[in-house]
């Protein structure tokens, strides 16, 4: 994302971030994030498993790659789709 500085007249990087994903099996999909703001970066593996066809489990865990980052940040989520 890009934001525009009013007071300094000038463009700022917000964040950022670069994915893949590989889809190994119809219940199954495989993500690595690589995700940044400022002087945070992070590394971001992620396993996706489809419940339902409404319904995905989301298993990652955040890996710090710079000082400013968490060191590890696991994360749980559930996706619905309308």
């Amino acid at each position: 994302s890009v934001a525009w500085d009013a007071e300094d007249k000038r463009p700022e990087i917000g964040e950022y971030a670069l994915e893949y994903i590989k889809r190994a099996s119809p219940r199954w999909r495989f993500v690595v994030l690589l995700e940044g703001e400022s002087v945070e970066v992070s590394l971001i593996p992620e396993a996706q498993w489809t419940l339902t066809p409404h319904a995905l489990l989301k298993l990652n865990c955040g890996i710090g790659l710079s000082p400013q980052s968490p060191d590890v940040a696991p994360e749980v989520g559930l996706m619905l789709r309308f």
